[in-house]
């Protein structure tokens, strides 16, 4: 994927509310789409209400727990100080296509508070109004998935932090271009 490519994905992020840059910060995720003066009130959703809308059902597929995993951006964001991570593995459907693959990583210790793994999910759901993720998107040219098999997919990587700026989780979504490009499309012409 091109930097044009994801110049004009951020462009169209930003047009409808989902994204905000500030320059020298990087760019981050709109906790709520613009107010109905600024939009039209189809538009005026929280993320959760808009993925809601969306009907993104959501297939967690627990498995075994995956310890010692880690990744550079969860090492030097989440400091996770050597502890473990568990990761939970999901996927999420459009219109009966694999649309995400998603990956969610917490340190160990937030794991074991959890009852279940998939916990972990509905934590990061039940925060979407209340916290913010530090969001960066990056072209993969070949990602390889036992679902989609081998393709060029957008990766987005999100630290998720409460109010009170302690981290929640990590989140890794590689998303499916082709899906998204031909909903987004049948999105636009519906307005």
């Amino acid at each position: 994927m091109g930097r044009l490519s994801l110049r004009t994905a951020l462009v169209l992020l930003q047009e409808d509310g989902y994204v905000s840059t500030r320059h020298g910060s990087g760019t981050f995720v709109t906790q709520r789409l613009p107010s109905p003066e600024d939009a039209a009130p189809a538009a005026c959703l929280t993320v959760r209400e808009r993925l809601e809308r969306l009907h993104l059902p959501l297939q967690v597929q627990p498995g075994p727990v995956r310890l010692g995993q880690r990744d550079d951006f969860l090492d030097s964001q989440l400091e996770a100080g050597g502890e473990s991570l568990a990761m939970v593995p999901a996927a999420y459907f459009l219109d009966g296509q694999l649309a995400v693959e998603s990956q969610l990583y917490a340190c160990e210790r937030v794991a074991r508070s959890l009852a279940d793994l998939e916990l972990l999910f509905h934590t990061r759901v039940d925060h979407l109004t209340s916290s913010f993720s530090v969001t960066h998107l990056k072209g993969v040219e070949f990602h390889h998935s036992p679902l989609w098999g081998e393709k060029p997919a957008l990766l987005i990587s999100s630290l998720w932090l409460s109010a009170d700026n302690r981290p929640i989780c990590f989140e890794k979504d590689y998303v499916d271009t082709d899906v998204f490009r031909y909903k987004i499309r049948l999105g636009r012409q519906s307005l």
